[in-house]
């Protein structure tokens, strides 16, 4: 697997979140087809580490809230 698809929380979009991060440095896929409003995509091939992982899902819990 390349990437990890995540279900936004009620009442958000995906453009939503996916702007907010890339206010915040971030970038992530939105979803597409059916769940493009719906989900966005967290890609995890190449040089991660793990505190670049924890710093993203820090971000991201603050943009969900």
């Amino acid at each position: 697997p390349s990437v990890t698809a995540i279900r936004v929380p009620a009442g958000m979009t995906s453009p939503d979140v996916t702007r907010a991060l890339a206010a915040r440095q971030w970038v992530v896929g939105g979803g597409y087809g059916k769940l493009k409003e719906t989900t966005f995509r967290v890609g995890h091939m190449g040089d991660h580490t793990p505190e670049q992982v924890e710093e993203l899902l820090d971000v991201l819990s603050e943009v969900v809230q």
